[in-house]
């Protein structure tokens, strides 16, 4: 369905998308230290990518165009996609968040629920977080360059260590 976004006075139209994500415990239980996501779009082409960091290794799902892609790399600034030679890069180009939003929403929740936050721990609402919009570039080998846009994230649950 056709979305708008505004950005600083500036307005964007274009095809949108939504996630549901249902849990059956709660969210800090889970055992990730870090959380990627992100969301490509071009003129007649689409990525979605999610990489769960944890202690036994790193689990992750890339679609490109609705095809699941295995052994990719993802970071903060690149996807490697190997099935396609493709190689999408990200400037990183505008923040859209950058900060701690666990703990202040939880912050903003503990006055209606006592003893909440006594059941969370701490490394769990101190977890950092970043999102950005890119100007992003998705490079297919002998096939050209696909320039397009990206809003990605990364959350470190690991604050007190290097992250993930």
């Amino acid at each position: 369905s056709a979305v708008t976004l505004d950005l600083e006075g500036q307005q964007y139209s274009g095809e949108g998308y939504a996630e549901v994500l249902e849990m059956t415990f709660p969210t800090w239980e889970a055992p990730m230290q870090g959380l990627r996501w992100g969301h490509f779009t071009s003129s007649g082409h689409w990525g979605v990518w999610i990489e769960i960091n944890e202690e036994s290794g790193d689990r992750q799902w890339v679609w490109w165009d609705g095809k699941l892609q295995a052994g990719c790399r993802i970071s903060d600034t690149e996807l490697f996609l190997p099935e396609i030679n493709g190689t999408l890069k990200l400037d990183c180009g505008k923040v859209l968040e950058a900060d701690k939003k666990i703990r202040q929403v939880v912050g903003k929740l503990v006055r209606y629920l006592p003893g909440f936050r006594k059941i969370i721990p701490e490394s769990f609402l101190l977890a950092d977080a970043c999102k950005w919009y890119s100007g992003a570039t998705m490079s297919l080998g002998q096939h050209g360059e696909i320039p397009g846009r990206a809003i990605h994230e990364f959350v470190n649950f690991n604050p007190f260590g290097n992250g993930a």
